[in-house]
Protein backbone atom coordinates (compact mmCIF):
# COMPACT_ATOMS: atom_id res chain seq x y z
CA UNK A 1 0.00 0.00 0.00
CA UNK A 2 1.17 3.51 -1.04
CA UNK A 3 -1.22 6.23 0.22
CA UNK A 4 -4.35 4.10 -0.30
CA UNK A 5 -3.31 2.62 -3.55
CA UNK A 6 -2.96 -1.00 -3.81
CA UNK A 7 0.27 -1.63 -5.82
CA UNK A 8 1.44 -5.16 -6.87
CA UNK A 9 4.89 -6.31 -8.08
CA UNK A 10 5.87 -9.22 -10.60
CA UNK A 11 8.29 -11.44 -8.44
CA UNK A 12 10.88 -13.78 -9.81
CA UNK A 13 10.26 -17.09 -7.86
CA UNK A 14 13.63 -19.33 -8.73
CA UNK A 15 15.92 -15.94 -8.25
CA UNK A 16 13.95 -15.02 -5.36
CA UNK A 17 13.99 -11.51 -6.52
CA UNK A 18 11.72 -8.66 -8.11
CA UNK A 19 11.47 -8.51 -12.00
CA UNK A 20 9.09 -5.70 -12.69
CA UNK A 21 8.66 -2.21 -11.18
CA UNK A 22 5.59 -1.62 -8.99
CA UNK A 23 2.47 -1.38 -10.61
CA UNK A 24 -0.78 0.25 -9.34
CA UNK A 25 -3.81 -2.16 -8.97
CA UNK A 26 -6.34 -0.22 -6.76
CA UNK A 27 -7.06 3.21 -5.94
CA UNK A 28 -8.54 4.10 -1.98
CA UNK A 29 -8.34 0.76 -0.54
CA UNK A 30 -9.21 0.22 2.69
CA UNK A 31 -6.14 -0.12 4.72
CA UNK A 32 -5.17 0.50 8.56
CA UNK A 33 -2.17 1.93 9.47
CA UNK A 34 -2.13 1.14 13.25
CA UNK A 35 -2.39 -2.67 12.60
CA UNK A 36 -0.66 -2.94 8.80
CA UNK A 37 -4.06 -4.20 7.52
CA UNK A 38 -5.82 -4.32 4.24
CA UNK A 39 -9.07 -5.22 3.22
CA UNK A 40 -8.46 -7.32 0.55
CA UNK A 41 -8.32 -10.84 -0.77
CA UNK A 42 -6.52 -12.23 -4.48
CA UNK A 43 -6.72 -15.41 -5.70
CA UNK A 44 -4.47 -17.36 -8.35
CA UNK A 45 -7.14 -16.93 -11.01
CA UNK A 46 -6.40 -13.50 -11.31
CA UNK A 47 -9.80 -12.27 -9.21
CA UNK A 48 -9.29 -9.26 -6.82
CA UNK A 49 -11.60 -8.14 -4.19
CA UNK A 50 -10.98 -5.40 -2.32
CA UNK A 51 -12.36 -2.54 0.11
CA UNK A 52 -12.42 1.05 -0.83
CA UNK A 53 -13.22 4.00 1.71
CA UNK A 54 -12.02 4.63 5.44
CA UNK A 55 -10.84 1.34 7.37
CA UNK A 56 -12.93 3.21 10.44
CA UNK A 57 -14.43 6.36 10.70
CA UNK A 58 -15.80 9.12 13.73
CA UNK A 59 -18.09 7.75 16.14
CA UNK A 60 -19.59 9.54 18.89
CA UNK A 61 -20.42 8.09 22.45
CA UNK A 62 -23.70 8.24 23.26
CA UNK A 63 -25.71 7.22 26.47
CA UNK A 64 -29.25 6.00 26.24
CA UNK A 65 -31.89 4.91 28.21
CA UNK A 66 -33.19 1.10 28.31
CA UNK A 67 -36.17 2.32 25.75
CA UNK A 68 -32.95 3.36 23.27
CA UNK A 69 -33.39 6.95 24.07
CA UNK A 70 -30.34 9.00 23.72
CA UNK A 71 -29.74 10.89 26.70
CA UNK A 72 -26.50 12.21 26.37
CA UNK A 73 -23.58 12.73 24.06
CA UNK A 74 -19.96 12.33 25.60
CA UNK A 75 -17.71 14.49 23.72
CA UNK A 76 -16.43 15.33 20.54
CA UNK A 77 -16.97 12.55 17.88
CA UNK A 78 -13.89 10.57 16.87
CA UNK A 79 -12.31 7.37 15.94
CA UNK A 80 -12.88 5.60 19.04
CA UNK A 81 -13.06 1.39 19.96
CA UNK A 82 -14.16 -0.70 22.57
CA UNK A 83 -15.18 2.11 25.26
CA UNK A 84 -15.45 0.34 28.85
CA UNK A 85 -17.34 1.94 31.69
CA UNK A 86 -15.27 2.74 35.30
CA UNK A 87 -17.05 0.41 38.46
CA UNK A 88 -18.03 3.31 39.84
CA UNK A 89 -19.72 4.57 36.67
CA UNK A 90 -18.18 7.79 37.06
CA UNK A 91 -15.56 7.54 33.89
CA UNK A 92 -15.26 5.64 30.50
CA UNK A 93 -12.57 4.59 29.13
CA UNK A 94 -11.70 3.45 25.52
CA UNK A 95 -9.15 3.65 22.73
CA UNK A 96 -9.08 6.73 19.88
CA UNK A 97 -7.05 6.41 16.53
CA UNK A 98 -4.78 9.73 15.08
CA UNK A 99 -6.87 10.34 11.96
CA UNK A 100 -3.00 11.73 11.10
CA UNK A 101 -1.08 9.12 12.96
CA UNK A 102 -3.29 6.09 12.73
CA UNK A 103 -1.67 5.34 16.02
CA UNK A 104 -4.39 4.39 19.05
CA UNK A 105 -3.98 5.72 22.56
CA UNK A 106 -6.05 5.01 25.42
CA UNK A 107 -8.05 7.76 26.77
CA UNK A 108 -10.44 8.38 30.00
CA UNK A 109 -13.89 10.44 29.83
CA UNK A 110 -15.05 12.04 32.93
CA UNK A 111 -18.77 12.02 33.05
CA UNK A 112 -19.26 14.79 35.66
CA UNK A 113 -16.63 17.52 34.03
CA UNK A 114 -16.66 16.09 30.40
CA UNK A 115 -12.91 15.81 30.12
CA UNK A 116 -10.66 13.42 28.50
CA UNK A 117 -7.21 12.36 29.35
CA UNK A 118 -5.09 10.79 27.54
CA UNK A 119 -3.70 7.83 29.32
CA UNK A 120 -0.88 6.22 26.81
CA UNK A 121 1.98 7.64 25.08
CA UNK A 122 4.80 6.75 22.22
CA UNK A 123 2.66 3.46 21.34
CA UNK A 124 1.39 2.15 18.17
CA UNK A 125 -1.55 1.05 19.25
CA UNK A 126 -2.94 0.86 22.15
CA UNK A 127 -6.65 -1.08 23.48
CA UNK A 128 -9.07 -3.26 25.08
CA UNK A 129 -9.02 -0.94 28.37
CA UNK A 130 -10.56 -2.77 31.50
CA UNK A 131 -10.72 -1.04 34.84
CA UNK A 132 -9.98 -2.41 38.08
CA UNK A 133 -12.48 -2.77 40.79
CA UNK A 134 -11.61 0.02 42.21
CA UNK A 135 -11.37 2.38 39.60
CA UNK A 136 -8.03 3.16 40.08
CA UNK A 137 -6.27 1.64 37.02
CA UNK A 138 -6.51 0.30 33.79
CA UNK A 139 -5.37 -2.37 32.29
CA UNK A 140 -4.88 -2.75 28.46
CA UNK A 141 -3.45 -4.24 25.57
CA UNK A 142 0.01 -2.26 23.94
CA UNK A 143 1.73 -2.78 20.62
CA UNK A 144 4.97 -1.03 20.79
CA UNK A 145 7.38 -0.21 17.35
CA UNK A 146 8.86 -3.52 16.68
CA UNK A 147 7.63 -5.52 19.74
CA UNK A 148 5.11 -7.84 20.39
CA UNK A 149 1.88 -7.15 21.88
CA UNK A 150 1.57 -7.03 25.66
CA UNK A 151 -0.27 -6.06 28.81
CA UNK A 152 -0.08 -2.74 30.91
CA UNK A 153 -1.18 -1.05 33.93
CA UNK A 154 -1.56 2.58 34.00
CA UNK A 155 -3.41 4.76 36.64
CA UNK A 156 -6.60 6.20 35.79
CA UNK A 157 -5.33 9.88 36.51
CA UNK A 158 -2.93 9.49 33.48
CA UNK A 159 -0.56 10.47 36.36
CA UNK A 160 2.19 7.71 37.54
CA UNK A 161 4.28 5.41 35.79
CA UNK A 162 3.15 2.45 33.46
CA UNK A 163 3.86 -1.21 34.38
CA UNK A 164 4.18 -3.84 32.22
CA UNK A 165 2.14 -7.03 33.70
CA UNK A 166 1.79 -9.83 31.21
CA UNK A 167 3.78 -11.14 27.97
CA UNK A 168 1.52 -13.60 25.90
CA UNK A 169 3.33 -16.30 24.01
CA UNK A 170 1.32 -15.58 20.96
CA UNK A 171 -1.32 -12.03 21.66
CA UNK A 172 -3.67 -12.21 24.14
CA UNK A 173 -5.99 -9.09 26.00
CA UNK A 174 -7.11 -8.24 29.00
CA UNK A 175 -11.00 -9.52 29.62
CA UNK A 176 -12.08 -8.50 33.09
CA UNK A 177 -10.34 -8.16 36.22
CA UNK A 178 -11.31 -10.63 39.61
CA UNK A 179 -13.38 -9.08 42.24
CA UNK A 180 -10.17 -9.34 44.57
CA UNK A 181 -8.40 -7.11 42.15
CA UNK A 182 -5.59 -9.93 42.26
CA UNK A 183 -5.49 -11.50 38.86
CA UNK A 184 -6.67 -10.75 35.39
CA UNK A 185 -8.79 -12.86 33.23
CA UNK A 186 -7.37 -12.74 29.96
CA UNK A 187 -7.76 -14.17 26.31
CA UNK A 188 -5.12 -15.99 24.64
CA UNK A 189 -5.04 -16.54 21.07
CA UNK A 190 -3.53 -20.17 20.08
CA UNK A 191 -0.73 -20.45 17.11
CA UNK A 192 -4.10 -22.20 15.02
CA UNK A 193 -5.75 -18.99 15.91
CA UNK A 194 -8.40 -20.10 18.28
CA UNK A 195 -9.26 -18.58 21.29
CA UNK A 196 -9.30 -19.47 25.26
CA UNK A 197 -9.97 -17.69 28.55
CA UNK A 198 -7.23 -18.03 31.37
CA UNK A 199 -6.70 -16.40 34.65
CA UNK A 200 -3.29 -14.79 35.34
CA UNK A 201 -1.92 -13.74 38.63
CA UNK A 202 -0.95 -10.00 39.43
CA UNK A 203 2.48 -10.43 39.52
CA UNK A 204 2.92 -13.86 37.37
CA UNK A 205 3.56 -13.97 33.70
CA UNK A 206 2.28 -17.51 34.02
CA UNK A 207 -1.96 -17.66 33.04
CA UNK A 208 -4.09 -20.82 33.89
CA UNK A 209 -6.35 -22.14 31.50
CA UNK A 210 -9.82 -21.66 32.60
CA UNK A 211 -12.26 -22.58 29.35
CA UNK A 212 -11.23 -23.50 25.85
CA UNK A 213 -13.09 -25.72 23.31
CA UNK A 214 -11.17 -28.41 21.22
CA UNK A 215 -11.56 -26.42 17.25
CA UNK A 216 -13.17 -24.09 18.92
CA UNK A 217 -12.92 -20.87 20.42
CA UNK A 218 -14.06 -19.19 23.77
CA UNK A 219 -13.36 -15.62 24.02
CA UNK A 220 -15.47 -12.24 25.88
CA UNK A 221 -15.52 -13.24 29.20
CA UNK A 222 -16.64 -11.15 32.40
CA UNK A 223 -17.40 -11.90 35.79
CA UNK A 224 -20.06 -10.86 37.68
CA UNK A 225 -19.09 -8.32 41.00
CA UNK A 226 -19.38 -11.53 43.29
CA UNK A 227 -16.78 -13.31 41.61
CA UNK A 228 -19.48 -16.28 41.48
CA UNK A 229 -20.01 -16.47 37.88
CA UNK A 230 -18.52 -16.13 34.55
CA UNK A 231 -20.32 -15.47 31.33
CA UNK A 232 -18.58 -15.87 27.98
CA UNK A 233 -18.66 -16.65 24.13
CA UNK A 234 -18.56 -19.99 22.63
CA UNK A 235 -18.57 -20.80 18.70
CA UNK A 236 -18.10 -24.48 19.14
CA UNK A 237 -21.79 -25.07 17.97
CA UNK A 238 -21.45 -23.25 14.92
CA UNK A 239 -22.24 -19.47 15.67
CA UNK A 240 -21.57 -17.24 18.82
CA UNK A 241 -23.54 -18.12 21.76
CA UNK A 242 -23.45 -16.60 25.58
CA UNK A 243 -22.98 -19.22 28.13
CA UNK A 244 -22.17 -18.89 32.28
CA UNK A 245 -20.39 -20.92 34.44
CA UNK A 246 -19.48 -21.01 38.04
CA UNK A 247 -16.20 -19.08 38.89
CA UNK A 248 -13.23 -19.54 39.43
CA UNK A 249 -13.73 -23.37 38.98
CA UNK A 250 -16.33 -23.65 35.90
CA UNK A 251 -17.86 -26.17 36.17
CA UNK A 252 -21.23 -27.02 33.80
CA UNK A 253 -22.43 -24.34 32.00
CA UNK A 254 -25.97 -22.42 31.30
CA UNK A 255 -26.81 -21.28 27.68
CA UNK A 256 -28.06 -18.15 28.20
CA UNK A 257 -28.46 -16.55 24.73
CA UNK A 258 -31.31 -18.77 22.26
CA UNK A 259 -30.55 -18.06 18.79
CA UNK A 260 -27.18 -16.09 19.04
CA UNK A 261 -25.92 -13.66 21.10
CA UNK A 262 -21.86 -11.59 21.86
CA UNK A 263 -20.63 -9.32 24.38
CA UNK A 264 -22.02 -10.23 27.26
CA UNK A 265 -21.86 -7.50 30.34
CA UNK A 266 -23.48 -7.74 33.52
CA UNK A 267 -25.45 -5.58 35.58
CA UNK A 268 -23.73 -3.96 39.00
CA UNK A 269 -26.09 -6.82 41.08
CA UNK A 270 -25.60 -9.95 39.00
CA UNK A 271 -29.26 -10.15 38.93
CA UNK A 272 -29.81 -9.19 34.89
CA UNK A 273 -26.91 -9.94 32.31
CA UNK A 274 -27.08 -8.41 28.60
CA UNK A 275 -25.80 -9.47 25.33
CA UNK A 276 -26.45 -8.48 21.23
CA UNK A 277 -28.31 -10.45 19.20
CA UNK A 278 -27.32 -11.48 15.67
CA UNK A 279 -30.13 -8.46 14.76
CA UNK A 280 -27.93 -6.10 16.74
CA UNK A 281 -30.08 -6.03 19.78
CA UNK A 282 -29.22 -5.56 22.98
CA UNK A 283 -30.87 -8.19 25.05
CA UNK A 284 -31.48 -8.02 28.57
CA UNK A 285 -31.78 -11.54 30.58
CA UNK A 286 -33.32 -11.96 33.87
CA UNK A 287 -31.41 -14.35 36.02
CA UNK A 288 -32.02 -16.30 39.42
CA UNK A 289 -29.27 -17.71 41.49
CA UNK A 290 -30.17 -20.69 44.11
CA UNK A 291 -28.06 -23.77 46.04
CA UNK A 292 -25.40 -22.90 43.83
CA UNK A 293 -27.31 -22.69 39.97
CA UNK A 294 -28.62 -20.01 38.36
CA UNK A 295 -31.54 -20.05 35.79
CA UNK A 296 -32.27 -17.90 32.87
CA UNK A 297 -35.87 -16.64 33.93
CA UNK A 298 -36.75 -14.08 30.93
CA UNK A 299 -35.04 -12.30 27.99
CA UNK A 300 -36.26 -9.60 26.57
CA UNK A 301 -35.35 -7.53 23.54
CA UNK A 302 -34.23 -3.76 24.72
CA UNK A 303 -33.20 -1.52 21.50
CA UNK A 304 -31.14 -2.18 18.40
CA UNK A 305 -27.72 -0.49 18.02
CA UNK A 306 -25.80 0.63 14.97
CA UNK A 307 -23.43 -1.96 15.12
CA UNK A 308 -21.30 -4.18 17.63
CA UNK A 309 -17.79 -3.66 15.94
CA UNK A 310 -16.72 -0.70 18.18
CA UNK A 311 -18.32 -1.64 21.12
CA UNK A 312 -20.95 -1.00 23.93
CA UNK A 313 -21.29 -0.90 27.75
CA UNK A 314 -23.85 -1.02 30.58
CA UNK A 315 -23.53 0.99 33.45
CA UNK A 316 -23.69 -0.70 36.75
CA UNK A 317 -27.20 0.13 37.52
CA UNK A 318 -28.39 -1.37 34.52
CA UNK A 319 -30.81 2.05 33.64
CA UNK A 320 -28.09 3.57 31.28
CA UNK A 321 -26.19 2.19 27.97
CA UNK A 322 -23.23 3.10 26.30
CA UNK A 323 -22.63 3.02 22.71
CA UNK A 324 -21.02 4.40 19.63
CA UNK A 325 -22.67 6.14 16.85
CA UNK A 326 -21.65 6.69 13.03
CA UNK A 327 -22.56 9.37 11.07
CA UNK A 328 -23.33 6.77 8.45
CA UNK A 329 -24.67 3.12 8.41
CA UNK A 330 -23.28 2.94 4.60
CA UNK A 331 -20.63 -0.10 4.82
CA UNK A 332 -17.28 0.54 2.57
CA UNK A 333 -18.15 -0.32 -0.61
CA UNK A 334 -16.71 -3.71 -2.17
CA UNK A 335 -14.97 -3.77 -5.78
CA UNK A 336 -14.28 -6.69 -7.71
CA UNK A 337 -11.50 -7.11 -10.35
CA UNK A 338 -11.01 -9.95 -12.91
CA UNK A 339 -7.87 -10.81 -14.58
CA UNK A 340 -5.47 -8.33 -12.37
CA UNK A 341 -2.77 -9.77 -13.44
CA UNK A 342 -2.70 -8.65 -16.95
CA UNK A 343 -1.22 -4.93 -15.82
CA UNK A 344 2.21 -6.83 -14.66
CA UNK A 345 2.84 -8.33 -17.64
CA UNK A 346 2.62 -4.78 -19.86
Amino acid sequence: MANKSLMARSFDTEKLDFSGDPVTVAEDAVYEPMYSNAALSASGSGVLLYMTGNSSEDVQLQVLDPAGNSVAKLGEPGRILSPRISPDGKSVAFSLIDSNTGKADIWTHDLSSGNRTRITRDTRASGSPTWSRNSSNIFYVSIRVSNRPATFKMPSSGMGTEQKVWQPTNYGWPDDVTPDSNALLVEERSADGKSRISLLPLGNDQATILLEAPGASVFGGSLSNDGRWIAYESDESGKREVYLSSFPKPTGRLQVSSEGGRAPKWRGDGKELYYVDPKSHVVAVELKASNGSVEVVRRRPLFQIQRLGNGYDVFPDGKRFLITVSKTDTPAPLSLVLNWTADLKK
